[in-house]
């Protein structure tokens, strides 16, 4: 189980360069990648993109390529260009020479060693990248191990709630026992020359105020979620379905059952299924 949640990053000087990669990556319905600093390098772009699609399954993940000469001071005086300003300014009809400190401001006339863009060697950017990229999938692995222990703590007090709530639906089931026989007798009062309407409204009025399946369906859901849990690659959506059956589950427990005790423990219900829902949207 991984989080989505990671940082990485990677500085490497070399023969006069200096390449920074940095990583970062958040939580993302879907796989999402944006890259900075390599909108001249359609194919060093691509390579990092695959190379991300091909370790993580969800995240936005967001990349830094940062590039650096070492300053130079090294100065080189073009006389073409200097010849150049200074006959446009005689053709101009200047009565004399232009200031030679205006002319050596011209562009072109004066360069400095450096000033050509640098592009990004392929084996630097590999280099700096995997090492960055390995700093932020250790981090989201780490991350997705705390996150664990904090589901299966949630899980385990969920489960203790729903376990007091299926011994309290059995004392509901046994005090309901008396009201229920009075109303299907009502009905066969009512309906004695119907069987058919009459089974069908009993059945109806059964299936009212039983949760015995809405139970049975919350403990296989957890038990699933565990299962789930432990499994390799991408859970996080598998995990997140599996809470949206849980709280429907929940909420028709809420509606069909009286009994306070019940009430009250379904309550906790749902604000654990919210909680473990708020760290699932962490996870990969």
């Amino acid at each position: 189980m991984n989080s989505m949640t990671g940082f990485g990053s990677c500085e490497i000087v070399r023969e006069g360069v200096k390449l920074r990669v940095d990583v970062k990556s958040v939580n993302h319905k879907n796989l999402d990648i944006r890259i900075k600093g390599l909108s001249e390098e359609a194919a060093l772009e691509l390579m990092v993109k695959n190379a991300i699609a091909k370790g993580a399954k969800r995240g936005h993940f967001e990349v830094y390529v940062s590039l650096e000469g070492e300053a130079q001071t090294d100065l080189t005086f073009v006389p073409e260009a200097y010849a150049f300003y200074e006959k446009i300014l005689r053709e101009k009809g200047a009565s004399h020479p232009a200031e030679v400190a205006w002319l050596l401001e011209r562009p072109g006339v004066v360069k400095q060693s450096g000033d050509e863009a640098q592009a990004v060697d392929a084996a630097l950017l590999t280099e700096a990248f995997e090492r960055a990229f390995s700093d932020l999938s250790l981090m989201r692995q780490k991350e997705g191990a705390n996150l664990k222990k904090v589901l299966e703590d949630h899980v385990a007090t969920l489960e203790n709630y729903v376990e007091k709530i299926k011994e309290s639906a059995a004392e509901e089931k046994a005090d309901e026992r008396e009201s229920f026989k009075r109303r299907v007798e009502e009905i066969m009062g009512e309906y004695e020359m119907d069987l058919p309407r009459f089974s069908t409204e009993l059945a109806l009025l059964y299936e009212k105020i039983s949760i015995e399946e809405e139970i049975a369906r919350l403990i296989s859901h957890i038990d699933q979620f565990r299962v789930i849990m432990n499994d390799k690659g991408s859970v996080g959506r598998r995990l997140d379905f599996l809470l949206q059956e849980m709280f429907r589950e929940a909420n028709t427990i809420a509606s069909k059952s009286r009994h306070m005790g019940i009430l009250h423990d379904i309550v906790e219900v749902k604000t654990l299924i919210d909680h473990l829902r708020e760290q699932v949207a962490n996870i990969e």
